[in-house]
């Protein structure tokens, strides 16, 4: 029991990340983990991403107020249907 509190101290799951980031997909986060841009492990077939690392790019992200994810359509270029 003791070992599974230490894992969920220290890791998240992709789900949890995608909400903490806010992230808009699964594979957004596991992207991020390939690209190093998040610290993660695969146990057991599963992503497990660091929490200190969701923290990092959160705070790297508030400072530079870039946003993760795919960029939004100004007003002027939505697409007309």
């Amino acid at each position: 029991m003791i070992a599974v509190a230490k894992i969920t101290d220290r890791y998240m799951t992709v789900p949890e990340a995608m909400e903490a980031l806010p992230a808009s997909a699964h594979t957004t986060v596991i992207r991020m983990i390939e690209s190093g841009k998040l610290e993660g492990e695969k146990v057991a077939g599963r992503w497990l991403v660091l929490r200190k690392s969701v923290a990092a790019l959160r705070e790297k992200e508030a400072a530079s107020e870039t946003r993760i994810g795919r960029p939004r359509l100004s007003p002027s270029r939505k697409k007309r249907s």
